[in-house]
């Protein structure tokens, strides 16, 4: 039978996280059908456990091995039966209808590809989801840590919009609902006409900026990315 949604989550060894995170769709998800996939990564911890005691609907596939994220998801699509696919973090929370909310504004708006949420961190500060089209903006500033102090300085947030007309990531407008060039791949929704026309994760980006590469593929389509605001979501980035 087909589902309306599926909820595709990587794991490895992040069983504490995996099942809050399960619990706040559980909780939040209300009226539609949908179904969750859980890929572990040869987890050495309880996840697996957890899952089969505790959430016996959960699909779950077990690797023998660390593959890396990109085909260990891949491996949760091509097992998914939603006409829309969530790709969630295991450490992430559903902060009321995010799901809903996503989900809803796909349906009403059939050439958006991929929608995300505004997304906090475990401090309640927002998180950077909107990322600049270019790769090397995002990766020298998280490695120089520029992107924390720009964070922190309303002075230096107008000073970089004004020099830099492209989208940083970092001073981007997360209040309001707009399209965007790439989104973060700690939660996103996309359609499943989207894989067909797209594909799926490139497999070769074990870990890494898959979530660039989707997005830039689906503009190359002419699918529409959306950052949605008023769905919000808490991920504890980097557990």
């Amino acid at each position: 039978m087909k589902k309306q949604l599926s909820i595709c989550i990587v794991s490895f060894n992040v069983s504490n996280y995996l099942e809050k995170s399960i619990l706040s769709i559980k909780k939040n998800i209300n009226e539609i059908d949908y179904e969750i996939i859980v890929v572990d990564n040869n987890s050495n911890d309880d996840s697996v456990m957890i899952i089969r005691n505790k959430f016996p609907e959960v699909i779950i596939i077990e690797n023998k091995k660390n593959i890396g994220y990109a085909p260990a998801m891949n491996m949760a699509i091509k097992n998914s039966q939603g006409e829309f696919v969530l790709i969630l973090s295991p450490d992430t929370l559903i902060i009321e209808n995010a799901i809903q909310r996503m989900f809803y504004y796909m349906k009403n708006n059939p050439e958006v590809g991929i929608v995300g949420p505004k997304t906090f961190n475990g401090e309640g500060e927002i998180v950077t989801t909107c990322h600049s089209d270019n790769l090397w903006i995002f990766v020298l500033g998280e490695f120089f840590l520029i992107a924390s102090v720009v964070k922190n300085s309303k002075m230096l947030k107008v000073i970089i919009s004004n020099v830099f007309r492209i989208h940083t990531g970092v001073t981007n407008n997360y209040a309001m609902t707009r399209d965007v060039n790439v989104l973060d791949g700690g939660c996103y929704m996309f359609s499943r006409r989207l894989i067909d026309e797209v594909g799926l994760l490139d497999p070769t980006i074990a870990i890494g900026p898959d979530d660039y590469d989707i997005c830039k593929r689906a503009k190359l389509k002419g699918f529409r990315i959306v950052y949605l605001s008023e769905a919000e979501i808490i991920h504890y980035v980097g557990s």
